[in-house]
C-alpha cells in the first residue's frame, strides 16, 4: 500500500504531463478591446515598415517591437479560458523556478 508521499509524487507526475500537453492546445481567452487595438496598431506598424518581410522575419520584428517599445500595460484578457486557468494553477503550485526547468526540458 502506498503512502501519502508516494501518491503525491504520482499526482505530481500526472499534473506535469497534463501541463505539458496543455501547452500545445489552443488558447481561447477573450482579449480586451483595448488590447486588440494595441495589437492592430503593432501589426500595422510592422507591415508598414517591413512590407517585404516573410512570416519568420515579421515574427522577429514583432518580438523586437515588444521588447524595445512601450509594451501594452493594460488588461490583456477579459475572460480566461479553462486551458489557461489550469496552466496558471499548475504554474502557481510549482513555483517559477521549477516551471523554468520544465519549459527548458530539464527535470
Amino acid at each position: 500500500m502506498s503512502n501519502a508521499v508516494d501518491e503525491a509524487l504520482e499526482l505530481g507526475v500526472i499534473a506535469r504531463k497534463l501541463f505539458m500537453a496543455l501547452r500545445y492546445q489552443e488558447c481561447l481567452c477573450v482579449e480586451t478591446d483595448e488590447y486588440k487595438e494595441w495589437q492592430r496598431t503593432r501589426e500595422w506598424f510592422l507591415h508598414s515598415n517591413f512590407p517585404d518581410a516573410n512570416a519568420e522575419e515579421i515574427s522577429a520584428h514583432r518580438l523586437m517591437y515588444i521588447l524595445f517599445t512601450n509594451p501594452y500595460e493594460g488588461e490583456q484578457v477579459s475572460e480566461t479560458c479553462q486551458r489557461c486557468s489550469a496552466m496558471e494553477a499548475y504554474e502557481n503550485f510549482i513555483g517559477q523556478d521549477h516551471l523554468n526547468l520544465y519549459l527548458e526540458g530539464r527535470e
